[in-house]
């Protein structure tokens, strides 16, 4: 955990939080730590809201909607930081703005006794409080030398100067072709135990390979991520891809659990934190088998977006769910995840947890 000593050292915070250097973006950084994963290391911390500003500036509807996230959540310490091109754009009516999201804010703020809120407006050199507290424009060079930045360099973290693309990048054309001719015949194949097994054996050996975007056979590869997409597409194979995601006492995808064991592990795992490096190590399973484009993809997609979810990431869930729907508007899946995901409903292990 990162001490923090000021309420301005969480500017320092904001960009590891996030993942990248935010600019013309209002940021909402909740810095609750309530629920804990299941390896004990990794503290599910928030919530986290990036609002892109760059085509509209800050008003009452982003007040609302920030007011809204922090009395929804029971959020007890936050920062709001607007990033800009340069600290003068900040004065007047803009800075009016900002006060009064900050205000509404303060509002919703569960009470705490070590509870706080405060807002920031920050440019590429200085930083200066915009919630009627000093109003003393700064240099970001004054926290370099916090402990919470020495502790951030400690632990190797380093935010991308640029937000990461949320787009699924195609293979190039040979590997799909390779894909697509392995999916095709997968497709072909029983739905037997024993064809649910040696599929769900496929996905347990991509999970086990430790370079799985750069393989070795880059064609061989190809044709498991094809046998994969294609296994998706029924239930069976994907309810069981998730469930190894999802609960963390399941050591490998289960070929020998039936229906109604798998409906009630499925069940149990709502009311447990995950593991949250084994999600992303099997979202990223499911968003690599997806760069394919073939039979399964939004299969694969939507399971993506389930995992993305239930580890509380919920717009990322929502890109993976919008594009399965575009790709098969009828799925299931698809379908009750959009309508989760629009809502703003948490993932259930979560509001247990953090119910009261």
């Amino acid at each position: 955990m990162i001490a923090l000593r000021s309420p301005e050292e969480t500017l320092v915070l904001v960009p590891h939080i996030v993942g990248y250097r935010p600019a013309r973006q209002l940021v909402l950084c909740g810095l609750d730590q309530r629920v804990v994963d299941a390896s004990g290391r990794r503290a599910c911390m928030g919530p986290v809201v990036v609002v892109d500003c760059a085509a509209e500036s800050v008003g009452e509807d982003h007040a609302r909607f920030i007011a809204e996230v922090v009395g929804h959540h029971r959020v007890t310490k936050a920062v709001i930081v607007l990033y800009c091109d340069d600290l003068a754009q900040v004065e007047g009516t803009a800075a009016a703005r900002l006060e009064h999201v900050h205000a509404m804010a303060l509002q919703a703020l569960a009470p705490a006794p070590d509870g706080f809120l405060a807002s920031y407006a920050v440019d590429g050199t200085s930083f200066v409080r915009v919630d009627g507290s000093e109003a003393t424009v700064r240099s970001l060079r004054e926290l370099d030398s916090c402990q919470a930045a020495a502790e951030l360099v400690y632990k190797g973290s380093s935010p991308l100067r640029e937000p990461p693309s949320p787009e699924i990048e195609a293979k190039p054309e040979a590997e799909r072709d390779a894909a697509r001719g392995e999916s095709a015949r997968a497709e072909r194949a029983e739905r037997t135990p024993q064809a649910i097994a040696a599929q769900l054996a496929a996905v347990d050996a991509l999970l086990a390979c430790p370079d799985a975007g750069r393989p070795a056979d880059r064609m061989a590869h190809a044709r498991m991520c094809g046998r994969v997409s294609a296994a998706l597409c029924n239930p069976d194979v994907r309810d069981r891809v998730l469930l190894y995601g999802i609960d963390p006492a399941v050591e490998t995808p289960l070929a020998g659990v039936g229906e109604e064991e798998l409906f009630s592990r499925l069940a149990a795992a709502a009311g447990r934190a995950p593991h949250i490096d084994r999600i992303r190590r099997v979202i990223a399973l499911l968003e690599e088998v997806a760069s394919y484009r073939v039979r399964g993809e939004h299969a694969a997609l939507a399971a993506a977006g389930y995992l993305h979810w239930w580890s509380c990431t919920n717009s990322l869930a929502a890109k993976r769910v919008r594009q399965a729907a575009r790709i098969d508007p009828g799925y299931p899946l698809a379908h009750l995840l959009l309508d989760v995901v629009s809502s703003g409903t948490m993932a259930p292990w979560y509001s247990a947890l953090t119910a009261g």
